[in-house]
């Protein structure tokens, strides 16, 4: 059995070093006593923890261990004897992807370098609706049949002499909230407060040369950690908000850079802007770097991040902080309707639940590919029901958390990677996830233990403002409810078409202009969907399955649609056409 490793990356830097029979190559960061260690630093110390070991004996330390390296980092380890470890942490902050054949398999950083030795390049059709719907491809499949992706907490191992028979894929930590621990309210919140500022904590020891640049938004997540961080005194911090300065984000945000007196970087989005950046050639190098034939790149960050860069250009070097995704592990996405430990959907059903909440950027019908869709993800959830005592709830967000979150959301900072900056996830702190998976549901239903220790522990004192301040997530119902009383208001008038009309003379009807995308400099209430499909040459390099989804909104405007569900179809014939090539 042979072994290849290629890691190639434009953007990330990779760490290799040998030694005693060993290579191990390293990329990305890792937290020990309150510090962000370098990657050479912790490649130097594995490899030192490694020694002159046997193979056997390393890969049984390397798997009591891993799930405690408290970061976002992937590690591919080889032997002199033929060996080959390779792993990712708890979220995948950095992607690895493998390919097997007759005698050999390949570890890769891209997909791109796996191409080549894959012979069958068309896109399945089963993965292509999973990204078309979700922005990501479900399990460790791709959208290129022979080319797999590790999951997040998940390691590959091949014994060396022991053939392709040996070769073994598992996980080394699992996130399955099954609190069993009763304590009081006051001491959760008085041991997430500690552990909130534990995660924050190594980035303001390293903010006296670094460019702290957090990305606020309007919601509870960024402000929390800006808030952790101004309370520790941290220097050089700097928040950065896009859109108009009507925007119920960036209006939140310049309350709390008020309060706090911290410089606060606002990027305006307009349709001239996404026109000039949707088809350039700095656009396309970042969809096949983000992408990877696996997730949905996020476009939103890169033309502020561009601009704030450049405006920082005289400053420290910048490390990008974004809040992503305290709110998930503190229990946002769990449903009204899992929020009841005792009720056991019936799997068919579980899944459903799960598909509609995440993925759901196309309005779909009933066809056999969805009950194909919805039998795998079924399959899946049912996998975490190890005991009766992990409720419906736990197993939806364990599933979301391998999937959506790790897959999709995370993948948000390829956008940080390819504009040079460094980046941290502290709220994805391995403190705080092994806390939540230890509160009890009903503390995680509506983020009640989270929001009672911002508001009881952190926004106290000078802070107590921030406490005050709305955020965008907790107003959306709200927000919903008043459009539709305006609607019934005008309709009463006799004067709702007239404001229709008045409507589409706007631009964009999204506030950050996401909807002009694929407009073609045209108003995208005007446009519809078969313009951008016959435009682009959308439907000739689509999968049967996506192809009649997106062919089903063919009459809809562009302004009625999900931005990332037109992206997503745009990057998926995108990449068919790159692959037929």
């Amino acid at each position: 059995m042979s072994v290849s490793v290629l890691l190639n990356d434009p953007y990330r830097h990779w760490v290799s070093l040998s030694e005693n029979g060993w290579s191990i190559h390293f990329c990305g960061y890792v937290v020990r006593h309150g510090h962000y260690l370098s990657a050479e630093t912790w490649t130097r110390d594995v490899l030192k923890d490694l020694g002159s070991r046997a193979w056997g004996d390393a890969v049984r330390r390397l798997k009591k261990t891993i799930s405690d390296w408290n970061g976002c980092w992937a590690i591919v380890i080889e032997h002199d004897s033929g060996g080959l470890f390779c792993a990712t942490d708890r979220v995948r902050g950095i992607p690895l992807f493998y390919h097997i054949d007759d005698g050999r398999v390949t570890v890769s950083s891209t997909t791109t370098d796996l191409l080549p030795r894959v012979d069958d390049h068309r896109i399945d059709d089963a993965s292509a609706v999973e990204l078309l719907l979700g922005g990501f491809v479900l399990g460790n499949r791709t959208l290129v049949s022979g080319i797999h992706k590790l999951k997040a907490a998940e390691y590959l191992e091949l014994s060396p002499d022991e053939g392709m028979s040996q070769l073994r894929i598992a996980s080394h930590y699992q996130f399955l909230p099954a609190a069993d621990t009763v304590t009081s309210p006051e001491s959760r919140e008085s041991e997430l407060h500690d552990r909130l500022d534990a995660a924050l904590t190594p980035l303001t020891h390293c903010s006296d040369d670094r460019t702290l640049l957090v990305s606020l938004s309007g919601g509870l997540d960024s402000r929390l950690a800006l808030a952790i961080l101004h309370r520790q005194g941290a220097r050089n911090l700097t928040a950065f908000t896009y859109g108009p300065e009507t925007f119920e984000d960036v209006c939140l945000a310049q309350e709390v850079t008020d309060t706090l007196g911290i410089p606060h970087i606002r990027i305006p989005y307009t349709p001239e802007v996404w026109q000039s950046w949707i088809d350039s050639p700095r656009m396309r190098n970042y969809w096949h770097w983000a992408g990877q034939c696996a997730s949905l790149p996020h476009i939103q960050d890169l033309p502020a991040l561009d601009a704030v860069c450049r405006e920082l250009a005289d400053r420290p070097s910048a490390v990008v902080v974004t809040g992503h995704s305290g709110d998930f592990l503190a229990g946002s996405h769990i449903s009204f309707e899992l929020s009841d430990p005792d009720k056991r959907y019936p799997p068919d059903q579980l899944a459903q639940i799960a598909l509609r909440w995440n993925l759901n950027n196309w309005a779909t019908g009933e066809s056999e590919w969805a009950g194909s869709l919805r039998a795998r993800i079924a399959e899946d959830l049912v996998a975490y029901r190890t005991n009766r005592h992990i409720a419906d709830a736990e197993c939806v967000q364990a599933w979301e958390l391998d999937n959506r979150t790790s897959q999709f959301i995370v993948n948000n900072v390829r956008a940080y990677e390819f504009m040079k900056c460094d980046w941290s996830l502290p709220l994805f702190d391995y403190g705080l996830m092994d806390l939540f998976a230890n509160t009890p549901l009903c503390d995680r239903i509506g983020q009640r233990l989270y929001v009672a220790t911002a508001q009881n522990r952190i926004f106290t004192g000078r802070y107590e403002p921030l406490g005050r301040i709305p955020t965008t997530r907790g107003s959306t119902h709200t927000g919903r409810s008043k459009h539709h009383h305006l609607k019934r208001l005008l309709n009463s008038l006799r004067l709702l078409e007239t404001a229709r009309q008045l409507s589409l003379r706007r631009q964009s009807a999204h506030p950050l202009a996401f909807d002009s995308w694929f407009a073609d400099a045209e108003n995208p209430r005007l446009v519809t969907v078969g313009d951008l499909l016959e435009r682009r040459d959308v439907l000739g390099y689509l999968t049967p399955s996506t192809k009649e989804i997106v062919g089903s909104s063919r009459h809809r405007r562009l302004s009625q649609m999900r931005p990332n569900g037109l992206l997503a179809a745009v990057y998926l014939a995108e990449t068919g056409r790159e692959l037929c090539s």
